[in-house]
């Protein structure tokens, strides 16, 4: 699972468990907020659930339109410069003469 800097406090308030990897020490972890963790330990305690199925659900697609949407400014001013032209485009061309086009 690889978790970036705009997603960690959603998925933290997601989660039934956290698992914090520091970027200078990697031999180490805090796991629920238990520091000192062996690496090793909990990569094996990770990989033993197996019979383990995602299943999707609209709680996916919410955490997604939060964090990827919802959350990025540029979007909206994508959206809004793309509708501001589209106007103007069906104004030019509803007026423009029939032999034009």
């Amino acid at each position: 699972l690889l978790v970036t800097n705009d997603h960690v406090s959603t998925l933290t308030g997601m989660a039934d468990n956290t698992i914090t990897v520091s970027a200078l020490d990697r031999t180490k972890v805090k796991i629920n907020g238990q520091e000192g963790v062996g690496r090793d330990l909990s990569l094996h305690a990770v990989a033993t659930g197996k019979e383990y199925v995602h299943e999707t659900s609209k709680d996916d697609l919410w955490f997604f339109f939060d964090v990827e949407v919802a959350s990025n400014p540029a979007l909206a001013g994508v959206a809004g410069f793309s509708t501001f032209v589209m106007i103007f485009f069906i104004i030019f061309y509803l007026n423009s003469a029939g032999s034009s086009y």
